[in-house]
């Protein structure tokens, strides 16, 4: 629910420091759970290995860390500027997320357990190797860099 409202609130917003920090954020909120877990990398892993087909996950985490970098330059470092570039790049990113992430949970749902507890079980083996990935859904292509 809250990378939902954060996304809304990146795509209503006028200003583009705004809209960049709340795409990114909305990914925070999915996968933002082990507060001692560096986020950067946990997002970056998580996003690209749940959300594209093997051929796209390196560029995709590259666009994700890159867009991380951003997020934190501004909240860090008092960036101010954003072109509009790094929001057509990280929008259609964030979306892709908060759509696999639904997928996921309404794929691994059962009444016996907490969906938090398995969904990120469920990423972990994926990351490890040994979890099958349900098949990828062709929604979006990876932004061109």
């Amino acid at each position: 629910k809250n990378a939902i409202n954060f996304f809304s609130m990146a795509f209503n917003s006028d200003d583009n420091v705004t809209s960049f920090l709340f795409y990114v954020i909305s990914m925070e909120a999915i996968f933002s759970r082990d507060k001692s877990a560096p986020i950067k990398a946990t997002l970056s892993d998580f996003a690209s290995i749940l959300c594209f087909p093997p051929e796209q996950r390196q560029n995709a985490h590259h666009t994700i860390r890159k867009a991380y970098d951003l997020r934190s330059s501004i909240v860090h470092s008092g960036e101010s500027f954003i072109d509009r570039e790094n929001i057509e790049k990280i929008k259609p990113i964030a979306a892709r997320t908060i759509y696999c992430s639904m997928l996921l949970c309404k794929e691994l749902k059962n009444d016996r357990n907490n969906i938090e507890e398995i969904f990120f079980n469920h990423l972990r083996d994926r990351k490890l190797g040994v979890a099958n990935a349900l098949p990828p859904k062709a929604i979006w292509a990876l932004p061109d860099s």
